[in-house]
C-alpha cells in the first residue's frame, strides 16, 4: 500500500485526533502543498519514512520542489509535481498521475493533507479510503470526508502504530 502525504504552507496548528486509519506494512506516504512555508516537524516524517515510503504530490513546479522537500528532513520515495502531472490539485488528473507513477490505485494509499479543498475532497471522491487530515486551524472540520484528524506531523507515526 502507498501513503499519500500532502503538506500545506502557512497554516497555524490546532485540533485533536478522531478516527483510526488501518494500514499494512507495505503502505507508503505522499505529500503535496498549495504554497507558503511548511510547518511540518521533520522528526515525525523521518520516523515514518523508516517504515512507510513517503511520496509527495505537490502543486509546486519542478524547479521549486527540491529545496522544499529537503527541508522536510525525510527521504521521499517519489516527488511528483503539478507541472509533471499537467494539472493542479484538486483536479483528479494530478491524483491519477500519482497513481500511474506509483503503479497503484486509491485503495493502496493513505493520503495526508491539511486542505479539504486541494486534497481531501478529491481524495474522497476518487475512493481513497485511508485519509489523514492535519488540522492546522485554517479550515473547519468536516467528518463527512472520513479521515483521521491530527494536529501536526509529529502525530503521524502514532496513526500507523509506530
Amino acid at each position: 500500500m502507498q501513503m499519500s502525504f500532502t503538506t500545506h504552507w502557512n497554516a497555524p496548528a490546532a485540533a485533536t485526533a478522531s478516527h483510526s486509519v488501518p494500514t499494512t506494512p507495505k503502505q507508503s506516504t505522499t505529500a503535496s502543498r498549495p504554497g507558503g512555508r511548511i510547518r511540518i516537524v521533520p522528526k515525525g516524517l523521518a520516523k515514518l519514512a523508516k517504515e512507510i515510503p513517503l511520496v509527495t504530490l505537490t502543486n509546486s513546479m519542478v524547479a521549486q520542489i527540491p529545496a522544499n522537500v529537503a527541508r522536510l528532513g525525510a527521504p521521499f520515495h517519489a516527488v511528483l509535481t503539478a507541472e509533471e502531472a499537467g494539472a493542479y490539485k484538486p483536479h483528479f488528473k494530478a491524483f491519477e498521475y500519482m497513481f500511474d507513477m506509483l503503479g497503484c490505485g486509491p485503495e493502496d494509499i493513505t493520503h495526508v493533507s491539511s486542505s479539504f479543498r486541494h486534497d481531501l475532497m478529491s481524495a474522497y471522491d476518487l475512493g481513497i479510503k485511508s485519509k489523514v487530515w492535519v488540522n492546522r486551524g485554517h479550515e473547519p472540520a468536516n467528518p463527512f470526508y472520513e479521515y483521521t484528524e491530527i494536529r501536526d506531523a509529529t502525530q503521524l507515526p502514532g496513526v500507523f502504530g509506530l
